[in-house]
C-alpha cells in the first residue's frame, strides 16, 4: 500500500515495510515531511539508528486529506482532523490504512467551535476491543467512541467542576461561578485496562471503557506530600522561576509494568536570547500570543501514582526510576533504558505542545523539543537545536511515533 523507496537527499535511509520491523523497536521523532516530484516525502528520526528514514506517499493510497492537522499518536497510527469540514480519521502512516471517526458534530457543543485537542487510541482500530478518546472544545470536555464501528462519539465526564472539587482555590465571591471541567492529559494502561485522566486543576479518574454501553468511572481521590505539590524545588530560586511558568499536566505509563506518572512540565512563555524571563504582553496582540519572544520549557516534576496507598509518590534524587519518557501529542510512555540502550535513563523527550497555529505568521513554533535529564536538570537537543538563539519556526510541529507491526 506503501512505496518504501529511497527518499529525498537529506534523509539517511528509507522506511523498512513493516512487517520486517523488530519486535521492540524505540521511538521515532515524526518530523517535516518534504516534496519531491509532486509526491510527499514523510520524514521520520530514529534515535537507535540515529538517521532520518523517508517514506513516500503512494498517489493509489494517499493521506485521506491533506488539510488535515495532527491532534494524536499512539500505537503507531496518528489522528488527523480537518478544522475545515471536521473529518477526523486515524491512519497508519507505515501501512497507508486508515480508519474514519464520527463527526464532532454527533456532540453537543453548546453553541461552541468543534475543536479536536487530542484524540488516542487504546490499541490498534482494527482491533475489536480498541477504543478512542478525545478531548475536544470549546473547553477540552472528554468523550470515546469505537473505532470502524461507533456512528458517533459519546461524551463522559462531567462538564463542571463541582463546588467541592475547587473549595480549595475558590475566593468566597466566586463559590457561584461554573468552571468547566476540562480535560488536561489522559492515557491508556494495558494492565489495568483503563484510562487515566487529569483535569487542569489536578483531579484524577479512571474509566472502563470495555463495555460502550455502560462506561464505568473511577474517581482516583489521591493524597501528596504538600512540600513537592504541585511544585516541587530544590532552591527558592527555583521555586520562584517555576511560579512564572505555564504548567502543562501530562499522565505517562510504563509501558512493561503499567505504572502511572504524572508530568508536570514548566513553561516560560517568554523568554530573551539568554534564555532569561521576559514578561508576557498581549494588549497589541490581535493573536492572543505576544510574536516578540518565543517560550521555551525550563523543567518537569514528576510524581509516580502509587495504587495502594492512593497517593502521589513525588520521584526525588533525579531518579525516574531507569526510565525514558516521552510526552507531546502522543499518549504518555515510559521505556526502560536498560532495554532500549540508545536512550538516556531517567529523561524526559519532550516535544511542543503550545505551538500558534499554522495561520499566524511567527518566528517560533513547533521549536520546544528536547530531552530533559531529570538527574542533571539540563536540557539538550534531540534532532532540532534547544538553545534559545537557535529557535526558528518548525512546521508541522514534530510528534513522537511509535512504529508498529499491525
Amino acid at each position: 500500500m506503501v512505496q518504501y523507496v529511497v527518499p529525498p537527499a537529506e534523509v539517511s535511509n528509507w522506511v523498512p515495510p513493516p512487517s520486517v520491523l523488530p519486535s521492540n523497536i524505540s521511538p521515532w521523532l515524526m518530523i517535516p515531511p518534504a516534496s519531491e516530484g509532486g509526491n510527499m516525502v514523510y520524514k521520520f528520526y530514529s534515535i537507535a539508528d540515529d538517521k532520518v528514514f523517508g517514506l513516500k506517499e503512494n498517489p493509489d493510497y494517499p493521506v485521506p486529506d491533506d488539510d488535515a492537522v495532527l491532534v494524536g499518536s499512539s500505537h503507531g497510527w496518528l489522528a488527523l482532523f480537518n478544522e475545515r469540514n471536521h473529518d477526523l480519521f486515524l491512519w497508519n502512516p507505515l501501512t497507508g490504512r486508515h480508519v474514519k471517526l464520527p463527526l464532532i458534530e454527533t456532540l453537543d457543543l453548546g453553541g461552541g467551535r468543534g475543536v479536536v485537542s487530542q484524540v488516542l487510541v487504546s490499541c490498534s482500530p482494527e482491533l475489536q476491543d480498541c477504543r478512542a478518546m478525545m478531548t475536544y472544545g470549546p473547553e477540552d470536555r472528554l468523550a470515546f467512541c469505537c473505532p470502524g464501528r461507533s456512528t458517533e462519539w459519546t461524551q463522559i465526564g462531567d462538564l463542571y467542576h463541582t463546588l467541592d472539587d475547587l473549595h480549595h482555590i475558590l475566593d468566597d465571591d466566586e463559590d457561584d461561578m461554573d468552571l468547566a471541567r476540562s480535560y488536561m492529559s489522559f492515557v491508556y494502561s494495558t494492565k489495568h485496562k483503563l484510562f487515566f485522566c487529569v483535569t487542569q486543576f489536578g483531579h484524577f479518574e479512571a474509566w472502563d471503557l470495555r463495555n460502550p454501553d455502560s462506561p464505568m468511572l473511577t474517581p482516583i481521590d489521591l493524597s501528596a506530600d504538600e512540600e513537592n505539590y504541585p511544585i516541587a524545588s530544590r532552591s527558592e530560586e527555583e521555586l520562584e522561576l517555576k511560579k512564572l511558568c505555564r504548567t502543562v499536566k501530562f499522565l505517562v505509563v510504563n509501558q512493561k509494568s503499567g505504572d502511572v506518572f504524572l508530568a508536570r512540565r514548566f513553561i516560560l512563555e517568554q523568554v530573551d536570547t539568554n534564555g532569561s524571563f521576559v514578561e508576557v504582553n498581549y494588549e497589541n496582540s490581535v493573536t492572543g500570543y505576544d510574536l516578540g519572544y518565543p517560550y521555551k520549557t525550563i523543567g518537569f516534576d514528576v510524581h509516580k501514582y502509587d495504587e495502594e496507598n492512593r497517593a502521589l509518590r513525588y520521584m526525588d534524587g533525579g531518579s525516574l526510576d531507569g526510565l525514558a519518557f516521552f510526552i507531546g501529542l502522543n499518549h504518555g510512555f515510559a521505556l526502560s533504558a536498560g532495554e532500549f540502550p540508545e536512550l538516556k535513563p531517567n529523561s524526559i523527550y519532550y516535544t511542543d505542545v503550545l505551538s500558534p497555529p499554522e495561520w499566524i505568521d511567527c518566528i517560533y513554533g513547533g521549536h520546544d523539543l528536547g530531552i530533559f535529564s531529570y538527574q542533571e536538570r539540563t536540557i539538550s537537543p534531540c534532532f532540532f537545536p534547544c538553545d534559545v538563539k537557535s529557535i526558528t519556526r518548525i512546521m508541522s510541529v514534530p510528534t513522537w511515533f511509535t512504529p508498529s507491526r499491525e
